[in-house]
């Protein structure tokens, strides 16, 4: 295996392990607490329904069911966002004072040095 593959490989492992250990610990509070799950997903799926101009199909059932497995394939949207969209694509002259933006300042006077 190569180093890369190694690399990738590495962070999906730990990636992997964190958010299991997180899942574990959010459910144990829900037990310890007897707080109920987070609707917010669900809601998100529907309000982005309604955005949309359209309903989750089927009856009230089916569109709860729908919006408890749509809601949280949101947060994948979010998530995956900063992976595809480098900052190399995107036409940004380092904010109005010069020095403001999304990276940090070595990647902002870089941009200022190549795109000016």
């Amino acid at each position: 295996m190569n180093t890369l593959a190694r690399t990738i490989a590495a962070g999906a492992a730990a990636g992997a392990a964190g958010t299991t250990v997180l899942n574990a610990i959010t459910y144990l509070d829900m037990a310890l607490r007897a707080r109920p799950a987070s609707s917010t997903p669900e809601e998100s799926a529907r309000r982005l329904a309604h955005a949309l101009g359209t309903e989750l199909p089927g009856d009230e059932e089916q569109q709860q069911n729908r919006a408890a497995g749509l809601g949280p394939s949101l947060a994948w949207g979010r998530a995956s966002a900063p992976v595809s969209w480098p900052p190399r694509s995107v036409p940004w002259d380092g904010g109005p004072d010069g020095c403001s933006g999304p990276w940090p300042p070595r990647q902002r006077s870089y941009w200022r040095r190549t795109h000016r």
